[in-house]
């Protein structure tokens, strides 16, 4: 470092440049904040992404929806993952061919393993008086 020439304007440590008027570290930190923008998704200061024009955390989006995903390991949102899991999880019924869960106990879809309403008794008829199931 060179010989005092002045005090920083900002902290007032020693600034050892000509044509300087902060030191170092104050100078560095001056050097990270113009090359920071406020991101327009988000609102912080940040440092831009050329291609998307918002900071990194903003730039990853779902693949699906383009909803914002935080972790760089994921290219799905919460909620896109969840139906992905949910959707993994179905299978064709082979009774009615139905994309649904089948039943470890009939192997049907849920619909097909429900037992059927049973028959009502046979009662007698409002009109012809006869007793006939209904």
């Amino acid at each position: 470092m060179g010989k005092r020439q002045r005090d920083c304007v900002t902290c007032g440590a020693p600034v050892g440049y000509l044509d300087r008027l902060h030191c170092c570290l104050c100078w560095r930190r001056v050097k990270e904040q113009a090359a920071k923008a406020p991101c327009p998704s988000c609102g912080r200061d940040r440092v831009l992404q050329s291609d998307t024009g918002r900071c990194i955390i903003c730039s990853r989006v779902c693949e699906q929806c383009g909803h914002p995903v935080r972790s760089p390991q994921n290219q799905l949102c919460r909620e896109c993952r969840r139906k992905a899991g949910q959707l993994a999880g179905q299978r064709m019924c082979p009774r009615c061919g139905k994309l649904g869960y089948l039943r470890e106990t009939t192997g049907w879809c849920g619909h097909c393993s429900r037992p059927r309403p049973q028959k009502q008794p046979p009662r007698v008829c409002r009109e012809c008086g006869q007793l006939r199931r209904h």
